[in-house]
């Protein structure tokens, strides 16, 4: 019950409620696609990795590993949270399964609809390894509903860049396409002249206006 009412609720979020203006049904309806095919598929990947490699003899970190993977493909996200975050508080800093760890907590976070969390796990992965195409893509995916439009264009340029997996080209390629769509819309609406560059600092600029604003109120 809780998988199923996740994934509905992130089908039906309001995509266009990060524009200025309104977006096309065309485009939301897209949106949803992508989220069905990127969040929800990397979840089941993650899962059947962790299936797959688990053993009697796998270290208590492997075994935790493969519980979060289960409770993904079951579609218990929140508790894939709480043991994600119980897990961080284990290992130290640099240890390696911090990124397996944090790609799950982002996968998880995003089909609870908590955009934001999801995208500070897959940075955090990724600034631990920066090569992974998969991250990439799936940080692509959470920056366009944290009204990360550039970031999500740069993210998924990167993430084909760093792509060697066949099968994830045309996932990939269909990606880029859409990303180049609303990075132009949104860079569009502020001028001719307005680069990437500057659209990704704005954006990220007016995120941590968010986070300050979110903190205030939580203070008061």
């Amino acid at each position: 019950m809780q998988g199923a009412h996740a994934e509905k609720g992130i089908a039906g979020e309001e995509e266009h409620d990060f524009f200025p203006h309104p977006v096309s049904d065309t485009h939301h309806h897209d949106q949803e696609e992508c989220i069905r095919d990127g969040m929800k598929s990397e979840a089941l990947v993650f899962s059947n990795v962790y299936r797959a490699i688990y053993t009697p003899s796998a270290s208590p970190v492997d075994k935790y590993l493969d519980l979060i993977g289960h409770h993904i493909f079951q579609g218990n996200y929140a508790e894939a949270v709480t043991l994600c975050e119980r897990l961080l508080n284990y290992l130290p800093q640099h240890a390696p399964q911090r990124v397996d760890v944090l790609a799950r907590l982002g996968t998880a976070q995003a089909m609870l609809q908590n955009f934001p969390q999801s995208y500070e796990a897959f940075t955090e992965a990724l600034a631990l390894e920066p090569k992974n195409a998969e991250l990439w893509y799936n940080r692509s995916t959470a920056s366009r509903f944290v009204s990360r439009f550039g970031q999500a264009l740069q993210d998924i340029e990167r993430a084909i860049e760093l792509n060697t997996r066949s099968e994830l080209a045309e996932k990939f390629d269909k990606e880029l396409q859409f990303g180049r769509k609303m990075a132009e819309e949104s860079r569009k609406l502020r001028g001719p002249h307005f680069t990437l560059d500057q659209l990704v600092e704005q954006e990220d600029l007016f995120q941590q206006g968010l986070t300050k604003q979110s903190i205030t109120f939580i203070k008061e």
